[in-house]
């Protein structure tokens, strides 16, 4: 875990812009409750200005025809309706690899893909984590990194990515599924 020990009044957490408070439960339990926001950029009308905002905004690369990820997104767009996090769409037709960071449709339906506000490319867990923080749910994220939860959840995810994509290369059997998905099936199951 990152940060330090904590005491009955300290900050515990700082990582990317993040920062939990830890309240006391008992003497041998603690929780997280609060949260300090991730700054804004303040955009004007300038381009550079709205460069940089676009840079500095995270970016959450998700499977618009996967219905278990769309339940997800559509509750995470409203929790995060006024953070700088930009929802994309990686089924899309005009979605573009060269746009985010070179992270082509087959890698983002192999494994869930987050780019940090700070440009980083985050992957598996470490994705869903930066996707809650950029959302705002940072105690959410510290909650799946405490020792031995995170092995768990990180395994989960394995798990499930691999069982989310034999499900939708499943769909292409049926003849249910888009362009793009039909060329990666093709190229995975010959």
């Amino acid at each position: 875990m990152f940060g330090t020990a904590c005491n009955r009044s300290s900050v515990l957490l700082k990582h990317a812009n993040f920062a939990a408070t830890c309240r006391w439960v008992s003497s041998s339990h603690r929780l997280f409750i609060a949260e300090s926001p991730r700054p804004r950029p303040v955009a004007d009308d300038s381009t550079s200005a709205s460069k940089e905002f676009a840079e500095r905004v995270a970016k959450v690369l998700y499977d618009g025809e996967c219905n278990i990820c769309m339940k997800e997104i559509n509750i995470l767009k409203r929790v995060a309706s006024k953070r700088p996090v930009d929802f994309v769409d990686i089924t899309a037709p005009g979605y573009q690899a060269d746009k985010y960071s070179g992270i082509t449709y087959e890698m983002a339906m192999k494994e869930m893909h987050v780019i940090g506000a700070d440009g980083k490319v985050y992957t598996q867990g470490d994705a869903i984590r930066e996707m809650y923080r950029a959302c705002g749910l940072g105690w959410l994220a510290a909650a799946t990194q405490v020792p031995g939860i995170e092995l768990a959840c990180n395994k989960l995810y394995v798990k499930f990515a691999e069982y989310r994509l034999q499900k939708a290369l499943d769909r292409c059997d049926s003849g249910s599924c888009s362009v793009k998905l039909k060329h990666l099936r093709e190229k995975l199951r010959p």
